[in-house]
């Protein structure tokens, strides 16, 4: 049974044979241990953006799919990005209070 990954969408299927030769050429092979339709490297788990330039669909599917973000239907992508960003900056906030909180509690359990 052939996986395959939409070289336009990023999406990724299991098809039966009869099913993989009908569709159009934008279905090409997915093999293991190439990047995941999400953007993230099956071996490094590390998930990327889509590229700045991508199109609406793909913002959203990574916004919605990947990320878990909620993103209304009408959004644009530049306004899609801009949740994408906002949840990247989040994120990174609450990895900088996660490590500020070690070193005072360090520096507490030394006094």
């Amino acid at each position: 049974m052939p996986r395959l990954r939409n070289s336009r969408t990023g999406v990724v299927v299991n098809v039966d044979d009869d099913t993989a030769s009908r569709l159009d050429k934008d279905w090409k092979p997915f093999e293991h241990g190439t990047s995941t339709p999400d953007g993230s490297d099956s071996h490094s788990g590390e998930v990327k953006a889509p590229k700045g330039n991508a199109s609406r669909e793909a913002w959203f599917a990574h916004a919605t799919d990947v990320l878990g973000l909620d993103v209304p239907e009408d959004a644009t992508q530049k306004q899609i990005r801009a949740l994408v960003a906002e949840a990247a900056a989040e994120s990174t906030e609450d990895e900088d209070d996660d490590s500020d909180d070690e070193g005072i509690e360090d520096e507490e359990a030394g006094q």
